[in-house]
């Protein structure tokens, strides 16, 4: 998280950084922002305005196959009891 004079980035907060009623052209080469403790910072670019948002880290694949699996595995214990 980033604490700026104590206020703690969380998940979902998102800050527009400008705003251009006309549109906004062009792109930065790199944004360098602090590493937050638990998400990833993404860019929200829009026609008129640029900004960006606290996104959740996404599990890797291989974690949703095991939790899938684990949770089909326990359904079947359950049907088999009854």
């Amino acid at each position: 998280m980033v604490n700026l004079d104590g206020f703690l980035a969380d998940r979902g907060d998102s800050f527009t950084l400008f705003e251009a009623s006309d549109g906004i052209t062009g792109a930065f080469d790199t944004v360098d922002f602090a590493p937050l403790a638990s998400g990833r910072w993404r860019e929200v670019r829009t026609a008129t305005s640029y900004g960006f948002q606290v996104a959740p880290i996404p599990l890797p694949a291989g974690a949703w196959l095991l939790a899938t699996g684990l949770g089909l595995l326990g359904t079947l214990a359950v049907r088999r009891r009854a």
